[in-house]
This record gives C-alpha cells, structure tokens and sequence, in this order.
C-alpha cells in the first residue's frame, strides 16, 4: 500500500511539472592554419553558441578540426551527453564541469600548436562539415569557422593576379564558379559563423568579397551565414 503512495505522488508531481525533452546542440569548429594573423578559435566563443545555465539537461556534441593544405586533418570529438531532469543535480553539474574543462583543454593545446600549413582549400573542409551537419538530428546546429577565406585550391585561387581581379570586379562569377563545382545540399536549419577580423585594408577587401562569394553560394542551400559572433554580456 504504501509503494502505491509513492507512486501515486510520484506521478502527481510529475503532472504539476513543466516537462521539456532535453535538446541537442552540434557544433563543428574549423580552425584555418595557413596564416597566423588569423583569429585562433576560443572557448568563450563555444559558449556564447550554449545556454547551459538555462538548459543543463540539454547534450552538446563538438567536433574540432585545423584547416591545412593536407588533404587530412584529424578531427577531435567531445560530447555532452542530454540527461534526463529526474537525474542527479550534483553528478550533472561535474558531467557539465568536465564537459567545459575538456572544450577548453582541447582547443588551448590545438591553438598552442606550430603550424607550417601553407595557403589551403577553405571551401572544400567547410562543405564536408556543413554536409555532414545537415544529416545530424541535433535541435540546434552552428559551424564556427576562423578563417580570412582565401582560397587556395583547383577549384580556385585568390592568390592568382587574374583570379582577384575577377573576384574584384565580377563577384558572382567566382560564385557561379563555386557553384559549378560543388554540390550544395540542403543546409536549413545550420548557421555558419565566420569569424576573421582584417588587419589591412587589402585583407578586408579581400574579405568582403570572399563573404560576399559565400552568401550567393548558399543563397538557396537555407544555410544561415553570420560574421562574427554575438558575445553575451549576462
């Protein structure tokens, strides 16, 4: 009789309580090496992509990988995995601890590497990793790329004298170029953050034009593209 008590009032609070599933949130992070006035990715910029105080039950998956002219380059994982609201405050608060401690040990041991990368293919990386975030079930899903975006690849080269004066005066002739040569799937539901922020009047022409590449490239792919991200204060 008594066990039929408890779960009678078990299922009472149960009913009195505002029940949301926990979420998941993907996030890829790629890091071009090729240049080291490029801003190095941080851990901060992670969290700003998180509401983990609001949402702690929510799982969180990070995928992290540099961008060289190698046509490999490992990718690390680590995962926060969802738990259920009925789980133990005190062990999800230490799964959430190590969660952090191991995000910023990864990506402060990635950033205190020395690269030798030469000049690389962004697009390419960046393709892979928007493609394979279109087949997650994640309920929120952001690619955050440090990157200048000077291509450097068959499919195009910035570097090249005739490729920047085409890229100067005709925009959309490089993107039509992209367009020729990748297949785009559908990208609904992802936002593309990329962060770089140009230290000479040639990089940031050079920059917004590349931008400007980019957003006619994904114009029709549902892909949301930002520059820079939106650091919370509180």
């Amino acid at each position: 009789m008594r066990q039929s008590y408890i779960i009678m009032a078990l299922m009472v609070l149960c009913s009195s309580c505002e029940y949301t599933t926990p979420k998941r949130t993907a996030i890829s992070v790629l890091a071009d090496r090729t240049d080291t006035n490029i801003t190095s990715p941080k851990t901060d910029d992670v969290l700003n992509l998180l509401d983990i105080d609001a949402s702690p039950n929510d799982g969180v998956d990070l995928k992290f990988q540099n961008i060289g002219h190698v046509d490999f380059n490992p990718t690390y994982s680590v995962s926060l995995k969802p738990s259920s609201f009925l789980g133990n405050d005190y062990e999800r608060k230490s799964e959430i601890k190590g969660f952090l401690k191991a995000v910023d040990t990864l990506i402060t041991i990635e950033n205190n590497k020395l690269y030798n990368f030469r000049n690389s293919s962004i697009i390419v990386p960046l393709l892979n990793k928007l493609t394979a975030l279109s087949n997650s079930n994640a309920n929120s899903k952001h690619v955050l790329l440090y990157s200048d975006l000077f291509e450097y690849s068959d499919i195009y080269n910035v570097y090249d004298y005739k490729s920047e004066i085409q890229l100067q005066k005709h925009t959309s002739s490089v993107a039509e170029l992209f367009s020729s040569r990748l297949n785009i799937p559908d990208l609904s539901g992802i936002t593309l953050h990329i962060v770089y922020y140009p230290k000479t009047k040639s990089q940031n022409r050079l920059f917004q034009k590349m931008v400007r590449v980019y957003r006619e490239l994904f114009e029709d792919s549902g892909l949301t593209i930002k520059i820079g991200i939106d650091n919370r204060v509180l």
